[in-house]
């Protein structure tokens, strides 16, 4: 017998509560001899003993129940004997988080040889063998979805046939996620501890990169599953990447400067000297034509990370785009720039139509939602707002609306 969540069993450790409350409350009989009651000795001893036999009943009950509470919540399955002809269980888990893109010595990607070797893994294996795969990333994604058994109302693993197997498994044409084995694993301890009586071999194919690695809390796996590692990583990986190009103000009127903030990490074993880092915005609107150009250069030592700080121009009119890019050769070139955007334009002009308009202006109606119109965009503190509001009364005479954006109405019965 075997456990699936046996961590619970230290819940045993519960089985002290019922034993301590009986010591604690047990009764402790004082003996007086009475002459005259020498006659009832016999009567009460029986009893005495009886209640003794009872209480001692009542705490094996007790023990009993906190002890199966545990048993059932640690999951317990049997191991059912080995007959000859048993089919064999065998999952595998294959790694296309994004490291896998790495090509190898040869030019193949680490994923397609990782394909490639569940293939040959299928294909060689006996008739008595059936397989349970699934890529995963930061989340799992079986090859073949489970049937659900009508009988049972339950959900149970399906058995492709070989040729179905090996024509649905197919390397991705690209690899982007993260790493999260945790999920992987526990989709396939399940897998396991549902399979049919037999052998059951794991096997996991991954370049074992931090590629976004995040820590899931798994399980073990039952202890009669045999596990194999497949390493298809290389010694050595040579990254770049840009981690992030934030500018301090997204919005700004024409003709306004700011700066953007660009963070770079250096995933590789050496230090990056003289790393050349560029911005490159186009402008499109009344402003299309117009192109910025910024270089900087960085050092960044091994496994750290470095920010740059680019001060651009004051910007016309438009919508400013473009990308944040380390112009160098690395195994790994998809992270290596980042896209940007800016919008430098006029406020947007708001025109607020107050029907209870007020000597004070804290009465008025319009007096919370002009204010607000004037704060600074959330996470830019220091920047001007992009509405410019402007209140008037019913009476009063109407500007040009031509120049207006938007019209609010506050209170306004007639015009």
């Amino acid at each position: 017998m075997s456990f699936i969540q046996i961590g619970f069993l230290g819940a045993l450790a519960a089985l002290a509560v019922p034993i301590i409350i009986h010591l604690v409350f047990r009764q402790r009989a004082k003996k007086v001899e009475l002459g005259t009651l020498r006659f009832l000795r016999v009567v009460l001893e029986h009893n005495a003993r009886r209640r003794r036999v009872m209480r001692w009943l009542l705490l094996m009950l007790r023990l009993a129940c906190v002890g199966l509470l545990a048993f059932l919540f640690a999951r317990p399955y049997l191991l059912a004997l080995r007959a000859a002809g048993e089919k064999q269980s065998v999952v595998v888990l294959i790694d296309q988080s994004a490291t896998m893109e790495l090509a190898q010595q040869d030019g193949t990607r680490s994923i397609e040889r990782a394909v490639a070797t569940v293939r040959d893994l299928v294909s060689k294996a006996g008739n008595n063998s059936r397989f349970e795969i699934a890529f995963f990333d930061h989340a799992i994604h079986p090859l073949f979805a489970p049937v659900l058994d009508t009988d049972k109302d339950k959900s149970k693993p399906r058995d492709p046939g070989r040729n179905e197997l090996l024509t649905k498994l197919v390397a991705p044409q690209a690899c982007h996620g993260g790493t999260d084995y945790g999920v992987a694993l526990e989709w396939a301890r399940d897998t396991l501890a549902k399979a049919p009586p037999g052998p059951r071999v794991l096997h996991v194919l991954t370049d074992l990169q931090q590629s976004g690695l995040a820590w899931s809390e798994v399980d073990e796996l039952p202890d009669d599953v045999t596990t194999h590692l497949h390493d298809l990583g290389r010694s050595a990986v040579s990254n770049l990447a840009v981690t992030e190009a934030r500018p301090e103000r997204a919005w700004l009127r024409p003709d306004e400067q700011t700066s953007l903030h660009v963070t770079v990490y250096n995933g590789s074993p050496f230090t990056a000297i003289d790393l050349p880092v560029v911005l490159k915005l186009a402008a499109s609107g009344s402003a299309a034509g117009r192109q910025i150009t910024l270089r900087e250069q960085m050092k960044i030592e091994p496994g750290t990370l470095e920010s740059k700080r680019f001060d651009l121009p004051p910007l016309a009119d438009g919508l400013w785009q473009g990308t944040v890019s380390i112009e160098t050769e690395d195994d790994l070139p998809a992270d290596n720039a980042r896209h940007v955007a800016l919008l430098a334009s006029r406020p947007y002009q708001v025109l607020l139509i107050d029907g209870r308009a007020s000597a004070s202006p804290v009465l008025s109606s319009t007096y919370f939602f002009e204010s607000a119109l004037r704060l600074a965009p959330a996470g830019e503190l220091y920047s001007a707002s992009p509405f410019e509001p402007r209140t008037i009364e019913p009476g009063d005479r109407l500007p040009d609306l031509d120049a207006v954006d938007v019209v609010v109405l506050s209170d306004v019965s007639e015009l």
